[in-house]
């Protein structure tokens, strides 16, 4: 963060009528392969893959169901 980001996150509430603080999004992978990323995603429990556009939308406001993204699996229920 700088001190551009509050005033930034402020205009952008008002321009557009979405909350930026509203989910917490954390990247967990990078993946780039042919000269494109996708990005495996941890939002409130649940995994997404996404490319850098739709990382830009989630960061921006946007909810995964929004952007028509479906979770990934976890693999949880498998025994080793």
């Amino acid at each position: 963060m700088n001190a551009y980001t509050k005033p930034i996150q402020a205009m952008h509430r008002r321009l557009t009528g979405r909350d930026t603080d509203t989910a917490k999004i954390f990247v967990c992978s990078t993946l780039v392969s042919g000269g494109f990323a996708r990005y495996t995603v941890l939002i409130d429990g649940q995994y997404y893959v996404v490319n850098k556009y739709m990382l830009a939308d989630l960061r921006a406001g946007y909810s995964p169901e929004e952007l028509g993204l479906e979770p990934e699996e976890t693999g949880e229920d498998v025994d080793v």
